[in-house]
């Protein structure tokens, strides 16, 4: 591991042995100066070469004029001088042999004017020319605990010891955002967060998020990864590293920013209008177990809880919820409930052993309310221990008061042997502010603790969903895409747009049951479908012009007689022909009226980024009102599928936990896969899928889709 790690190209960039600050300052009061005080005074052991015409010393380090002056070769540069002259001196750097560089100084890309983006691209050529690897520009720049470096100017890292690696593997932070990189620091110091490395990449003209995350995953100081994301410049590569930390059994935490869906494109499908870039962001991320969050405090709390569960896997989503205040305890199981933990009754062997501990007027019901006095007698650990014993529970949420340390402090020797004895995850919430003492206390016997009941919640689900997700990910097989000689040929022959009748063909070569249809192309094929179909049939409009039927009177419903439908076939030709005269026409599709049922959504849309993607959702006229969707990257087994199912909104819609009967889910769920396959297979020739509705019906009676649509790509 040590090998693979100073292999990594990141590797030369975090750990210099020596540093040129070119701009350096000997006020601190700027960013030139305070850069350079907080890396002396951060502990850094390394040689330091000060890059300035203004001193000739500064704080005791000899000054050099110019980056060709210095008498040895830096492995790094820190730049901090006005962006018009970067250019010059990055290019004095790499003429030096300088490895890395960390470009602090702004007024490039993110000033939004030609000559700023012709300078950010300058800069980005003598990167490469000279093989060097740059952070930035508009960076501000990482703090490296192991080799006690803190190159960056945040007023997070001032008037702070020097800085010792942490003896827990903790949270390395990745953030394109400097200012929010730091946040996250500072907010996590507070609550004893271990943190690996605080990286932030700027403007990324070379080294980007997603390549420093995939250093810190062989880092073995890092336990944890959390990550602010605005964009990725190269998406496709975060597939590789999400691999990697599953592989490697190290979480990912993402607060993903930037969710405005005013730039998608327009599109035939229902399915493009519904899949915009912050959902399949989001659904990429989600599908490989990464843990999004949309709140800073909660990016915090989660990924120091991440980093204290090491080791400790949720068996399930059962909460036990200990607490010596009644009312905190009734608020956490609130929270926890609402997260979607289950907060259930204890055993009758648990329930016993935690009474003959309290006091009479304790409750050893779920939440545990131990009460003060208990905390004063025996403190936390010795009803948390019997509670971690219990087959009832796979979590507990301790909440306690944090602002006077002592009770914490008492009991930390046996928290602490607690901690080391159970494989199950615990946090401390308190319900008032955090005494330094008293976190100290918990976070020294191995537990997380935070401020917030909902945030605690979270935590405490987003671990058993990892838990499960590393569970399903070392018994799955990826799922498997049967040969579809049949649909190469069908889409071969088709147009760009395939309107309902050949869509349902290239679905039937899928191998998926549709019902019997007919394409009329003359009154008299009308005539003999409808008897031909045997009930009330529809007629619909089939025109890749035309590809929403109802809003050009392209569509008859409930018809079984066959003068009847010739007079509906006639409206629809002239209602095609008067709203778009000079469309092709295929003919009109005769199909049997469906069965009452649900209906449902399903598509598939070809992600520039991600490829395939797979959509199911609440269908109908309302699609796009209702926006009640779910996605994942094709192809899905049914084990997928049917998790897609449970994560709508309206799931118990489906499953009859509505009031009524269920819907036929197993039918549903075929079309998820099979859909999910054809799109897999077919990405480079298929650009999206849209049936809707699908109508499904109740529990053994299948299913219709009433409408398809497949576009190809252009």
């Amino acid at each position: 591991m040590a090998t693979e790690l100073k292999a990594h190209r990141v590797h030369r960039l975090l750990n210099p042995r020596s540093i040129a600050l070119v701009g350096a300052s000997a006020d601190s009061a700027i960013i030139r100066g305070r850069l350079l005080r907080t890396i002396v005074d951060g502990g850094y052991r390394g040689e330091l070469y000060p890059v300035t015409r203004s001193h000739e010393h500064i704080a005791g380090m000899r000054c050099y004029a110019r980056v060709d002056d210095i008498p040895d070769t830096p492995e790094l540069a820190i730049i901090t001088v006005p962006a018009p002259v970067v250019p010059e001196l990055l290019e004095a750097c790499g003429r030096k042999g300088v490895a890395g560089a960390i470009i602090i100084s702004s007024g490039f890309e993110e000033q939004g004017d030609e000559q700023a983006s012709a300078r950010q691209h300058q800069v980005r050529e003598i990167a490469e020319q000279y093989d060097m690897i740059v952070s930035g520009p508009n960076a501000e720049g990482f703090f490296n605990p192991s080799c006690s470096l803190a190159a960056s100017f945040s007023p997070t890292l001032r008037d702070r010891p020097a800085s010792q690696p942490s003896s827990t593997p903790g949270v390395g932070i990745v953030s394109q955002s400097g200012g929010i990189g730091f946040a996250i620091f500072s907010r996590g110091e507070k609550n004893g967060m271990p943190v690996s490395a605080v990286v932030t990449t700027g403007n990324e003209i070379d080294v980007e998020a997603i390549e420093i995350a995939d250093y810190l995953l062989r880092d073995p100081h890092t336990s944890v990864i959390a990550m602010f994301i605005e964009g990725l410049k190269r998406p496709s590569e975060l597939a590789d590293m999400m691999a990697h930390a599953a592989n490697a059994a190290k979480p990912l935490v993402v607060a993903k920013v930037g969710r405005s869906e005013a730039g998608r494109r327009a599109s035939l499908s229902h399915t493009a209008s519904l899949t915009g870039s912050d959902r399949v962001y989001r659904s990429v991320l989600s599908s490989q177990g990464v843990t999004l969050v949309d709140d800073l405090d909660a990016l915090v709390d989660v990924s120091h809880a991440f980093a204290r569960f090491r080791g400790r896997r949720a068996r399930g989503k059962r909460i036990a919820v200990l607490t010596a205040s009644g009312g905190g305890g009734i608020w956490m199981t609130d929270a926890c409930v609402d997260a979607g933990l289950v907060v259930e009754p204890l055993d009758a062997d648990t329930r016993d052993a935690l009474i003959a501990l309290m006091p009479a007027y304790g409750s050893a019901h779920n939440p545990i309310d131990i009460t003060a006095q208990g905390i004063v007698e025996f403190g936390f650990s010795t009803p948390l221990e019997v509670l971690l014993a219990s087959p009832r529970v796979d979590a507990v949420a301790v909440v306690c008061s944090a602002v006077a340390p002592k009770v914490l402090q008492a009991d930390a020797e046996q928290l602490r042997r607690v901690g080391e004895t159970s494989d199950k995850p615990v946090m401390f919430c308190a319900y008032t502010t955090l005494h330094p003492d008293a976190v100290s206390a918990v976070t020294g016997a191995g537990f997380p603790v935070t401020g917030s009941l909902p945030n605690t919640a979270a935590a405490l689900l987003a671990w058993a969903e990892y838990s499960s997700f590393l569970s399903h990910l070392s018994s799955s097989c990826p799922p498997s895409i049967p040969p579809l000689k049949d649909v190469t040929a069908a889409l071969s022959d088709s147009p760009n747009v395939l309107c309902e009748y050949r869509a349902r063909h290239i679905l039937a070569c899928s191998g998926l049951t549709l019902d019997v249809s007919h394409l009329a192309t003359s009154e008299d094929a009308v005539r003999t479908a409808v008897p031909a179909l045997s009930g009330r049939v529809a007629l619909k409009i089939q025109s890749p012009a035309l590809p929403h039927k109802t809003d050009v009177d392209g569509v008859a419903l409930d018809i079984d007689d066959p003068e009847q439908a010739v007079i509906a076939y006639q409206q629809i030709i002239a209602a095609a022909k008067r709203h778009a005269p000079s469309a092709s026409v295929d003919g009109v599709l005769v199909t049997p009226m469906a069965e009452p049922g649900l209906e449902m959504i399903v598509g598939s849309r070809c992600d520039e980024n991600f490829g395939p993607m797979l959509m199911v959702g609440f269908g109908g006229v309302l699609v796009e009102a209702l926006d009640d969707i779910a996605l994942r990257p094709a192809p899905v087994d049914k084990v997928a599928a049917v998790s897609m199912l449970k994560s709508l909104r309206g799931a118990t819609l489906l499953d009859g936990r509505s009031g009524r009967t269920d819907f036929d889910v197993d039918a549903l769920v075929d079309v998820l896969v099979h859909v999910s396959q054809l799109a897999a297979r077919y990405c480079d020739v298929i650009r999206e899928i849209d049936l809707n509705p699908v109508v499904v019906h109740d529990r053994g009676r299948g299913l219709t889709i009433i409408d398809a649509l497949i576009i190809k790509h252009h």
